[in-house]
């Protein structure tokens, strides 16, 4: 990820209007607000730019329909009739997808958490 950056670290910064893009050394600053995009997490500090309070709602938003994702997921997978007639690769294909929903999920209430601080 932190190559893709790299690469591309001009045109990120001039459409998103960023002074800088590092990897973070340290914790995350307090009124940080995040995205999850694929395997990265991109951290903004914005506390002092965004109304945090539509910020918090977004993400309780962004959770909850996770958590619905997970649950439909889990259910998939907890049906014996599915585990028997799907392929394989489809049963993995389910179960990397309920992780990926685990982790986004878990990543957006750490989030939801540093500005429940501010």
């Amino acid at each position: 990820t932190m190559a893709r950056a790299e690469r591309h670290r001009e045109v990120i910064s001039r459409l998103a209007r960023l002074r800088q893009i590092a990897p973070l050394d340290g914790a995350v600053p307090t009124g940080a607000v995040q995205s999850v995009i694929d395997e990265a997490t991109v951290i903004l500090p914005l506390a002092d730019v965004i109304d945090l309070d539509q910020e918090r709602a977004r993400l309780e938003k962004e959770i909850g329909r996770l958590g619905q994702d997970i649950d439909k997921i889990e259910n998939k997978l907890g049906n014996e009739k599915f585990l028997s007639k799907a392929p394989e690769h489809v049963v993995a294909a389910q179960r990397e997808r309920l992780a990926e929903a685990t982790q986004a999920r878990a990543k957006l209430a750490e989030a939801l958490g540093r500005l429940q601080l501010v």
